[in-house]
């Protein structure tokens, strides 16, 4: 029987990962957590899917001295350039927008609030974005799509119970203009809109209360997108939601967790992200998720298949016998290897979609 190839950049992409939430961590970390020595040695490849996955190539241009960073071999330092200027051209982008829609909600009178990443970009955090969240009453959805289409947006995609349909604009982000953060589209309790603060940094956007920007963050990944709890991206905001917020705030938050349907997941997801805020993030909950999303990056980006699948590659490394990752590094490959499928056969080559900024 032929045996199963390994994939080496999976396996490396799990110890850039622990690498880089060790270096989050201030150095409080397990004496696992790999060296600069040793993420030098994984191929660009390697980088290059743990920075698609992760999308962190920000923070690491922002924490690394430059003297460690000339230690990588040169074709990672390329990678790292090229996966710092692709975050930064989003993030230099979304800010633009955002001070043009203040513009426009300011001329309109329309309140309009700010939601999930945009917040910490908002505040002047270089971090990448997908697009654009928005959050407005509903009353004013319609004004606020019109003063966008009088700046050049164009309609793009569906609406939703919770969203009107995304607006574009040549050379920016997708703008999606939510009038509810309920998947149902369930109107926001009066009080919710009664508590917008002032969103720092941009005068006429507003925010949601720290604990329901928090609260609304959980949700999103543990209900939306479950393939992407634990992402270090997103963990980075979630522990900036977690430090705007006071204690009773965290203590409304956890209750609410715990009251969850998915009260495991958002639970440990909410305890990650503290332990971040705080840098002692000693061990990577996350780790088999981080797995299975490397693995369908891998394994299926030619066939550009849903993200959902993401639940299937997940409950195909459960059946194969591991439930849980072993937080050694020196075994990450050996796992890896075991977890990964066979390599498929070459597929045809998709269609994509055009946008005004491809997010690759």
């Amino acid at each position: 029987m032929k045996q199963e190839q390994t994939r080496p950049d999976t396996a490396q992409a799990l110890e850039l990962r622990a690498w880089m939430l060790g270096l989050l961590s201030r150095g409080v970390a397990t004496k696992d957590v790999p060296t600069l020595s040793d993420v030098g040695r994984c191929s660009a490849a390697a980088w290059a899917l743990f920075f698609e996955a992760e999308a962190c190539a920000l923070e690491i241009d922002a924490r690394l001295p430059a003297a460690e960073r000339s230690a990588f071999p040169i074709e990672i330092q390329a990678t790292l350039t090229a996966a710092v200027q692709h975050e930064l051209k989003r993030a230099l982008a979304a800010r633009g927008q955002l001070k043009a829609i203040a513009k426009l909600a300011r001329q309109a009178s329309i309140p309009v609030a700010v939601l999930k990443g945009g917040v910490p970009l908002a505040k002047g955090k270089n971090l990448h974005l997908l697009d654009i969240d928005l959050l407005v009453p509903p009353e004013h959805g319609e004004a606020l799509t019109s003063a966008l289409e009088s700046a050049g947006y164009q309609t793009a995609g569906w609406s939703s119970p919770r969203h009107l349909a995304a607006r574009v604009v040549e050379g920016g982000l997708r703008v999606e203009i939510h009038t509810s953060t309920h998947r149902d589209g369930t109107p926001l309790d009066v009080s919710v809109w009664d508590r917008l603060a002032p969103l720092e940094g941009e005068l006429g956007l507003w925010r949601l209360p720290p604990e329901e920007h928090l609260w609304h963050l959980l949700v999103h990944l543990t209900v939306d997108h479950p393939y992407r709890a634990g992402r270090i991206r997103d963990l980075l905001v979630l522990a900036d939601a977690v430090g705007a917020c006071s204690q009773d705030d965290l203590a409304k938050v956890e209750r609410r967790c715990n009251e969850s349907a998915r009260r495991k997941e958002a639970v440990a997801l909410l305890a990650t992200s503290r332990r971040l805020q705080r840098g002692e993030l000693r061990e990577d909950d996350f780790v088999e998720i981080a797995l299975a999303n490397y693995t369908i990056l891998t394994v299926t980006r030619p066939l550009r298949l849903p993200s959902a699948l993401y639940e299937t590659v997940l409950k195909s490394h459960r059946r194969r016998g591991r439930a849980a990752l072993p937080p050694n590094r020196t075994r990450l490959a050996d796992v890896a290897a075991a977890l990964s499928p066979r390599p498929r056969a070459r597929a045809r080559r998709p269609h994509r979609r055009c946008r005004p900024l491809p997010d690759a």
